[in-house]
């Protein structure tokens, strides 16, 4: 059982629906917004503090959520309630139940989402497409300045002119940052705007 605002609920629950109708694990997003893979899922558990105003907006555009505002609720709810969070995990499924706990400790359920899981995943050819965009990238310095995951996304997505799997880019990013050679990348961490890649 955990004690949150009823905004920050709010914000938390939106989040997650948008995600999961984009299509996006938490592990996706988290990468798209420069964030250890495990982020998202401490948020949505409610073991992490809700996200940051930055947060929220590359969690927008991410999302293709036109305003960040809108993952806020109409009205300012600063009532505190105490919540429990419950994954069930199936093979292709995920279903996110949050109930609300009273104060005579009755539980109502708040919300219940079902999350489905794509077949897709990540395969060889995708994974060798966003390198070889990556190593243009690099070869027209792009990655002279640092770059945050959603940007290289959105990049790599105008490049190739098709949406590319997040985990693949993933993949392909990572795989820059483990060799020594000319065109390599290294990751780089900052506190304010999470991941960001760079030319070593």
């Amino acid at each position: 059982m955990t004690k949150i605002t009823e905004k920050n609920l709010v914000i938390v629950h939106r989040v997650m629906m948008k995600r999961i109708a984009k299509g996006y694990s938490a592990e996706q997003l988290s990468f798209l917004i420069g964030k250890p893979n495990d982020y998202v899922t401490m948020v949505e558990m409610l073991k992490e503090p809700v996200y940051s105003i930055p947060e929220l907006k590359k969690i927008a555009k991410a999302v293709e959520e036109s305003n960040f505002r809108a993952f806020f609720p109409a009205i300012n709810q600063e009532t505190i309630v105490k919540v429990q969070i419950e994954r069930i995990d199936s093979p292709a499924r995920r279903t996110h139940i949050c109930a609300i706990i009273s104060a005579e400790g009755k539980r109502r359920l708040h919300f219940m989402l079902d999350e489905v899981f794509e077949t897709e995943e990540v395969n060889d050819y995708g994974v060798i497409m966003a390198q070889d965009a990556i190593s243009l990238l690099i070869r027209h310095g792009y990655f002279f300045k640092s770059r945050p995951p959603l940007e290289v996304f959105h990049s790599i997505n105008h490049f190739l002119k098709k949406v590319v799997n997040p985990d693949e880019i993933q993949q392909a990013l990572n795989s820059f940052c483990k060799i020594e050679a000319e065109l390599c990348l290294k990751r780089i961490k900052s506190n304010k705007r999470g991941y960001l890649y760079a030319e070593c």
